[in-house]
C-alpha cells in the first residue's frame, strides 16, 4: 500500500501545519532520500520495498528496517523514544489547586510490520511505554504504560486501473485533513487511537474513508485500555483532488454517545457533522478553510452548532522559506442553557492544543484570530511564532478548556473577551533520526478573567524524539 503527501521539507512542516492532505501521509520516494518519516507522521504508511534492492541500503538502520522473507513476504521494522521536559505556571489557568507543574514525560515505541502474500495481508503492531515524573496533575493522557497503541490486520487489492482498496480491523490511529475533528493527538504522550473498521478506496487525486470505531479508554497502568462501551463514532471522508493546485474534503460523521453531560444537557447524544474544507495554492498564497455544521440531538435537545475555522498565507520568499498566515477559528456557543437547543460546537477528536501546547484552548464557544510566521532558513530548522486573539463566541456559554469541560464561572464573565495567546514553536532535525522540538506560549488572561479567579498561563517544552 502506498500513501501520498508532500516531499523534503514539506514533510517536517506537515507537523507544525497542514494545508493540503493530512500530516499522517508522505511519499514513499522521500523514504528513499531520507528516513524514517518524521514525528509526527504515523509509522504503518512507510514503505520500504525499495532496500529489497541491496544496493539501497544506504542508512545504518536499513537492514532492521526491512527484512525479506522472499519475494512476496517481507517484515518491517521501527522504534521511537521521545522524551519531554515541560513546565506549565498555572495549568488550567490556575483554577484546579496547582500554581507550578515541571515534569518529564516518555514515549517508547516498537512496531513489526508484516505484509504477506504480495501485500495482499498486512499485519501491523506497535507496542508502546509511556510514563510520567514528577506531574502534579496526572492524567490518562499522561501515562498509560505498556499498551498496544496500534494492533491491526489489513487486506489489501490494487486493480489493473491502478486503484487501491484496503479493508482494517483493529485498534489503530486517524487522522484526517487538518485534524480539527480526527487526530492522533500528538501533542498529548499518549495518542489518541480507536478500535473497529476502516475501508478505504484510492484512484487518480481521490480518496475515500468509511469507518466505524469506538475510542480507546486510557488508563494508568499496563495493558488495561479497552474501547470506550459508550461511544461509537463511524463516518465517511472523501478528499478530491483533481489538481495539484487545490483540493475539496467532503464528510460526513457520526457520534452516538450514552447518558452524556454537554452544554448544560444531560442524555444519550447522537451527534452529526456534516462539514467541507477548501485547501489549494496560486502562486505564492495558499489557503485551507473549513465549514462545518452539527445537527442531532441530546437528551431532549436538540443540536445546532457551527464552526469556520482555517488559515490564508503568503509567501514572502522561497530560500530562506517565510511564510505569513492569519488564522481564524470560529465556533459556536450555547445561547441559553435549557432553552430545548444546544448550540455548542464539539471538536470530537479533534488536535488538542490547536494554538499552543499548553492545552487551554479548544474549539467550543470561541472567535479567535491572528497572523502567524513561518520561517525556514534551512531543511533542518523551522520557527512558528504565532500571537491570536480570543473571545467567547456568545457570552452566556463558557470558556472550554481540553479534559476540563466548562471553566468554573466562565458563564458569568463580564463580557466575551479571554484573553491573548502568544506562541512559538522551533524545530531542528538534528539528522534524519533525531529532532529537538522547543515550545512555548504565554496566555495573557482577559480582565474579566481575571475577575472569575483565572490568572496568566506560561507554558515550556523541550522534546527529543529519535526514530528508526
Amino acid at each position: 500500500m502506498n500513501v501520498y503527501c508532500k516531499s523534503g521539507a514539506s514533510v517536517t512542516l506537515a507537523f507544525l501545519v497542514s494545508t493540503g492532505s493530512s500530516a499522517a501521509s508522505f511519499l514513499t520516494a522521500d523514504l528513499e532520500k531520507s528516513r524514517p518519516s518524521q514525528p509526527p507522521l504515523e509509522r504503518w504508511g512507510e514503505d520500504y520495498r525499495f532496500l529489497s534492492d541491496p544496493s539501497r541500503r544506504t542508512d545504518a538502520f536499513d537492514p532492521y528496517r526491512y527484512v525479506e522473507i522472499d519475494e512476496a513476504n517481507w517484515l518491517q521494522f521501527g522504534a521511537e523514544a521521545r522524551y519531554s521536559a515541560e513546565s506549565v505556571k498555572n495549568p488550567a489557568y490556575g483554577m484546579r489547586g496547582v500554581k507550578d507543574d515541571s515534569y518529564f514525560l516518555q514515549r517508547l515505541q516498537v512496531h513489526a510490520d508484516g505484509h504477506f502474500l504480495d501485500d495482499s495481508l498486512r499485519v501491523f503492531a506497535q507496542l508502546q511505554n509511556t510514563e510520567s515524573w514528577g506531574k502534579d496533575l496526572v492524567g490518562v493522557k499522561d501515562q498509560s504504560r505498556t499498551e498496544f497503541q496500534q494492533l491491526f490486520a489489513d487486506w489489501n487489492y490494487t486493480a489493473d486501473s491502478g486503484a487501491q482498496f484496503y479493508a482494517r480491523y483493529g485498534r489503530q490511529e486517524m487522522e484526517f485533513g487538518r485534524g480539527s475533528l480526527i487526530s492522533f493527538r500528538d501533542s498529548a504522550n499518549v495518542r489518541t487511537a480507536f478500535q473497529g473498521t476502516r475501508l478505504s478506496y484510492r484512484q487518480d487525486g481521490f480518496d475515500l474513508s468509511l469507518f466505524n470505531v469506538r475510542p480507546i479508554v486510557n488508563d494508568l497502568y499496563s495493558f488495561d485500555d479497552k474501547p470506550n462501551s459508550k461511544v461509537r463514532f463511524s463516518g465517511a471522508y472523501a478528499t478530491f483532488k483533481p489538481a495539484n493546485s487545490w483540493g475539496l474534503d467532503l464528510y460526513l460523521l457520526e457520534l452516538r454517545t450514552q447518558d452524556r453531560v454537554w452544554a448544560g444537557e444531560r442524555g444519550d447524544d447522537k451527534r452529526y457533522t456534516l462539514g467541507t474544507r477548501l485547501f489549494g495554492e496560486k502562486g505564492n498564497l495558499d489557503w485551507s478553510y473549513e465549514f462545518i455544521k452539527q445537527t442531532g440531538h441530546i437528551g431532549d435537545a436538540n443540536i445546532s452548532a457551527w464552526a469556520v475555522g482555517g488559515d490564508v498565507g503568503y509567501r514572502l520568499s522561497k530560500r530562506p522559506y517565510l511564510r505569513l498566515s492569519l488564522k481564524t477559528e470560529l465556533a459556536s456557543g450555547d445561547k441559553q442553557p435549557k432553552d430545548g437547543t444546544a448550540g455548542t460546537f464539539d471538536t470530537l477528536f479533534g488536535v488538542n492544543g490547536y494554538y499552543g501546547g499548553a492545552v487551554v484552548t479548544q474549539l467550543s464557544n470561541i472567535v479567535l484570530v491572528g497572523p502567524e510566521l513561518r520561517y525556514s532558513p534551512s531543511r533542518k530548522v523551522i520557527v512558528l511564532p504565532g500571537v491570536f486573539m480570543i473571545w467567547k463566541q456568545t457570552d452566556e456559554d463558557g470558556v472550554y478548556v481540553p479534559g476540563l469541560g466548562v471553566l468554573p464561572g466562565s458563564t458569568q464573565m463580564d463580557g466575551r473577551r479571554v484573553g491573548t495567546s502568544y506562541r512559538a514553536r522551533t524545530r531542528w532535525l538534528a539528522s534524519d533520526n533525531l529532532t529537538f522540538d522547543l515550545d512555548f506560549q504565554y496566555f495573557n488572561v482577559s480582565r474579566a478573567m481575571r475577575d472569575i479567579g483565572a490568572d496568566d498561563v506560561f507554558y515550556l517544552a523541550l522534546r527529543s524524539t529519535f526514530r528508526f
